[in-house]
């Protein structure tokens, strides 16, 4: 019956966040003006326009972040003698 009234106080505080979000967006999209900006800045001929952003750089950087979570945790094992 506990996780029963935490599930139910648990969708009571998301439902009050979802509440506060819609009329917050409708308010943003209803009431924005332009602002005349003239856009994104021209292209400077150093950089490639058309380049895309792969995949890989994301793939090095999350072999980095684990490379730095397994130190720091083999460094706990070492520490505290589980291995």
């Amino acid at each position: 019956m506990h996780r029963h009234r935490y599930s139910i106080f648990i969708l009571a505080i998301e439902l009050l966040g979802t509440t506060a979000v819609f009329p917050y967006a409708l308010l943003n999209a209803v009431h924005s003006k332009p602002t005349g900006s003239k856009g994104l800045p021209a292209d400077d001929g150093v950089s490639e326009p058309n380049k895309k952003w792969v995949g890989s750089n994301l793939w090095d950087l999350l072999h980095q972040c684990l490379d730095a979570i397994h130190g720091h945790v083999s460094a706990y094992v070492c520490r505290h003698g589980f291995s």
